[in-house]
């Protein structure tokens, strides 16, 4: 068995600066795990057993968000083309082409869209041309039900400080799980049904 450092248990962070501040505590008790245990070596203390010490692991994790970027645009051609580069080459690939009429500002947010994620273009009626009204979707809502939107709260120096809200309440228990039991003749067998 190895001498380790004392066990401290994972922690989840939304302020980076808190994360980081973990982490090097985490590091400061390591190194000062080790140091102790070089000293008192130094100073003519055999060890009983194998000093170690871990570094931290940190895992960021984000979550994906789907938003509308733009709404009650006008689509001039929507149609598929052959890519000539590649047809030159003798390799036709069909590209779906959308040509959008949109201002100079709406062809930035689309550009960065497309730049950062993947862009999807839907369709409405032509009638509905009132703005879109969306807080986005979130991976976490897709399977756990909704997912806590964050709620900002302005801190004592002036900065605001992003909170998240409760996370969702636990899921129901598993399915009681019954045993049958059959006696045909002289033979017994149980069947377990979920």
């Amino acid at each position: 068995m190895a001498s380790l450092p004392p066990y401290i248990a994972p922690s989840h962070f939304d302020d980076p600066a808190a994360a980081f501040d973990q982490v090097r505590r985490i590091y400061d008790a390591s190194i000062a795990h080790l140091r102790d245990a070089l000293q008192r070596y130094l100073a003519g203390e055999a060890p009983e057993q194998h000093v170690r010490a871990c570094y931290p692991s940190v895992r960021v994790h984000t979550d994906t968000v789907a938003r509308v970027v733009v709404s009650n645009v006008t689509v001039l051609t929507a149609g598929t083309r052959i890519d000539q580069e590649n047809a030159r080459n003798g390799k036709p690939i069909p590209t779906t082409v959308v040509t959008l009429l949109v201002t100079p500002e709406d062809a930035e947010r689309i550009a960065l869209a497309q730049t950062d994620g993947q862009l999807m273009l839907s369709l409405r009626n032509p009638t509905d041309v009132e703005p879109t009204e969306s807080k986005g979707a979130r991976t976490g809502s897709l399977f756990g039900g909704p997912a806590p939107a964050p709620i900002v709260v302005p801190a004592g120096n002036g900065k605001p400080k992003r909170v998240v809200a409760a996370p969702p309440p636990e899921p129901p228990p598993p399915p009681k799980i019954y045993t049958v039991e059959t006696i045909r003749a002289a033979k017994r067998t149980e069947e377990v049904v979920k």
